[in-house]
Order: C-alpha cells, then structure tokens, then sequence
C-alpha cells in the first residue's frame, strides 16, 4: 500500500510543477503580446492613406490631380495638405489631428481631402493649367509645413488656410465655415467669435 500511495503523491508533484510551468508561460506569453501590441505600429493613430475606400475609421485621400478632378464644380470644399519628408509637425498632424473621429467624420461628408507631397516637383494641375508642383507652392503662398488650404469646390478659389499645425478647435472652426458659408459674408476671426458668443447666451 506504501508503494501505490508514493506513487500517486510523485504524480501529484509532477502535474503541480507541471501545472505552474504552464501558467508562468502563459504569464510571458502574455505579457509578451502586451509589449507586441503596443510597440506594433498598425495599433498606432492611423497615417494618410491616400485613395484608400471611404471607411468611418479614416479620412479619404486623394493624390492632387484626382482630388482637384472630383472636387472641381461640387458643392463640396477641397483641403489640400501640403507636407514634406522629415517634418515632424507634419507627423504630428497625421498621427493625432487627422485621427480624430469627429474631424475624420466631418471631412468625409463634405470634403475631398488632397494630399499634396511637396519635393518630387510633379507636374500638377490648377483652373486648367499644368504647372510644376514647385510653382502650385507659389500660387498657394506656401511658406512652411504643414500648410492646411480650404478651396470652394465651385470656383477652385482658396478660402483661407494655416501655414502650422492646425489644432482640432480651429479645424473643426475652419470646416464649419466652409460649410455654413459664413466665408461668403465674414472673416474668420470674425465667424469664430460670432460662434463663441452664440454659445455662450
């Protein structure tokens, strides 16, 4: 009876040790796909993703040529976004403002958003005549990146723009002007306050 009873205490011992050899790898595997997960850059704020379908995680963007094609003659307005290599204020832009989900939300419903990636010197076109992306800067008034332009989709006409980061108040300020055609009959800095003193009565 002694050797039976041995025997079943050994195996106990062995699935016990067996048992926590388990729940430690399980601990590391786990703990593993913690770091995996947060160091993966696809679990990061989404980047541009340029003629991509329109999806409610992402704002649809367009190379510059097709953006200008579909936004001209529409009711909608065009934001064109200048950026450049190794801007890290570009970046900034990308990874936070253009994740938010009420700016995401916002631009897909009443705007073409066109990417413009400044340097390559393309041969772009605007109101019909070809110019070298390097001359689009000039008539842009372009003077630092990022650089955000609202356009009127009817006319191509620029609105107004930021040559800087643009944080998400002033977008989302700067889009419901557009939309609201405050922009026909008011300045900005005039729509901004006139819409601060409506929400403060």
């Amino acid at each position: 009876m002694k050797q039976p009873l041995a025997t079943f205490i050994i195996l106990g011992l062995l699935l016990m040790i067996h048992s926590c050899g388990e729940s430690s790898d399980t601990a590391k595997t786990s703990e593993q796909s913690s770091v995996t997960t947060a160091d993966n850059p696809e679990n990061r704020a989404p980047k541009l993703k340029i003629g991509e379908p329109e999806v409610r995680d992402y704002i649809k963007w367009y190379d510059y040529d097709e953006g200008i094609e579909k936004l001209t003659g529409t009711t909608k307005y065009g934001i064109l976004y200048f950026d450049t290599t190794d801007c890290g204020p570009c970046r900034w832009m990308e990874d936070s403002l253009f994740s938010i989900p009420e700016i995401i939300k916002a631009v897909n419903k009443d705007f073409i958003a066109i990417k413009v990636q400044t340097g390559r010197n393309d041969t772009l076109h605007y109101q019909g005549r070809a110019f070298a992306e390097s001359y689009l800067r000039k008539i842009f008034l372009l003077s630092g990146y990022p650089t955000t332009i609202f356009i009127e989709g009817a006319t191509n006409q620029m609105v107004g723009g930021q040559a800087s980061i643009m944080y998400p108040d002033r977008m989302l300020n700067m889009m419901s002007y557009m939309t609201s055609k405050a922009y026909k009959s008011m300045k900005f800095d005039e729509y901004v306050e006139f819409k601060e003193e409506q929400q403060s009565e």
